[in-house]
């Protein structure tokens, strides 16, 4: 997982916020397709392209807004908050079963399990987990009990995302790569 560096939000959003702050629906439902487009724009440009939770490759048409807590635990202010807001796979009308990544995050964490979720907004995230030559992730840390949780909840060993890393790790190394593991890591 890579920290997200969140950026301001966008001034559509900010400007929407203000505008439709005292309708009774308030909240993320209320927000039209295209303010939609544009908010996930700026998530994706801020996220460099990259899945939040899996860092897969992603665009306009193969993500969607990922809400880190749950729309099912939020306030209306929180749900349309762009502190909120990840951009991650898949698409919104994509007929994929994904079985990994926010598919699998769905209303995890409970507000009772937020401790046990490592956020993409969290300092030095990307420490808490260690990326291996098969292709798998664990916890950096044998105590580090959210990172193992995350990983499990988030499916993040599914074989299609170790098989992406493998390649990644391949395509880096090189065919005949004899580097130390220090040498590796340093590599990668």
């Amino acid at each position: 997982m890579k920290q997200i560096q969140k950026a301001a939000e966008p001034t559509d959003l900010t400007e929407w916020r203000i505008q439709y702050s005292n309708d009774p629906n308030f909240g993320y439902t209320l927000i039209d397709s295209d303010l939609r487009a544009t908010i996930q724009q700026a998530l994706l440009d801020e996220q460099g392209r990259i899945d939040a939770y899996t860092e897969q490759r992603s665009w306009e048409h193969n993500s969607h807004i990922e809400h880190l807590k749950a729309q099912t635990h939020c306030t209306p202010d929180e749900e349309v908050s762009y502190t909120n807001m990840v951009a991650c796979y898949p698409g919104p009308n994509s007929e994929s079963d994904t079985p990994y990544g926010a598919i699998c995050k769905d209303a995890w964490p409970s507000p009772k399990d937020e401790a046990l979720f490592v956020s993409p907004l969290s300092q030095r995230c990307e420490q808490r987990f260690c990326y291996n030559e098969d292709g798998s992730v664990e916890a950096t840390s044998d105590d580090d009990i959210a990172a193992q949780t995350t990983i499990r909840q988030l499916n993040l060993n599914h074989k299609t995302l170790r098989s992406y890393r493998r390649s990644a790790v391949q395509g880096t190394l090189g065919p005949n790569y004899s580097l130390s593991s220090r040498e590796a890591k340093i590599r990668l």
